[in-house]
């Protein structure tokens, strides 16, 4: 079993704003973009279009693979409060479909956007709604190939991963294990994202390590070995 606790999770997760310190200051501002654009969807009208899509192409940015380093936007003193984004959305992108927080049907479909992937569709959705949604990437994707495994005998010992690629149709069957995960433990769910972003970029890959031996590597970085 992977020893997920508290205090490990946070630790690894303030990590995240160390190591990556650029990503985290362009986080802020998409933050902040995004509780712009949850007052201007109360509000409606043309000021909507044009807030979402500055928050879309800050996401995008984001999940560059050399993104753009803009100074910073004015930090509001207001603190983000999820709700004030509507848990659903028209967005332009979608031909008028809505975007719905907890209807995964709906997330499927930013991936029909041009330019929206897997990890770019989260990203979208974890900035809207981060207490419900967590961004899904090639490393955060090793952790929940470990988590997978070790429910799994059939991958435990073996060295087929078993979510090869990301995709919407693995982000919906892994979420409530993350967010289950979060919820045990007491912890916001970006925290567990952070905390196992750093983790897997720690651990890399190793084609000749079985699933076991990861995550035996996995605890040793948890537990402070």
């Amino acid at each position: 079993m992977i020893d997920w606790t508290h205090e490990a999770i946070e630790r690894w997760s303030a990590r995240y704003s160390v190591q990556r310190a650029g990503a985290a200051g362009l986080w802020t501002d998409i933050d902040q973009l995004a509780l712009q654009f949850g007052y201007s969807a109360l509000r409606g009208g043309p000021e909507m279009a044009e807030a979402w899509h500055h928050l879309l192409l800050s996401v995008g940015n984001f999940k560059r693979q050399s993104p753009i380093f803009p100074a910073n936007l004015t930090k509001t003193t207001q603190q983000r409060d999820e709700s004030i984004v509507p848990d659903a959305i028209f967005i332009p992108e979608l031909g008028g479909t809505q975007l719905e927080r907890d209807l995964p049907s709906s997330w499927c479909q930013l991936t029909s956007v041009d330019g929206i992937g897997t990890a770019t569709a989260t990203t979208v959705l974890a900035a809207l709604w981060p207490h419900h949604h967590f961004i899904l990437d090639k490393l955060v994707l090793h952790i929940a190939g470990a988590l997978r495994a070790e429910e799994d005998d059939t991958y435990l010992d073996s060295l087929i991963a078993p979510y090869k690629e990301a995709s919407m149709e693995i982000y919906i069957e892994i979420r409530q294990r993350f967010l289950a995960i979060a919820k045990e433990h007491r912890v916001p769910l970006q925290h567990l994202e952070r905390a196992s972003f750093i983790l897997s970029d720690g651990l890399g890959t190793d084609p000749s390590r079985t699933w076991r031996q990861y995550i035996e590597a996995l605890n040793d970085k948890l537990v402070g070995r």
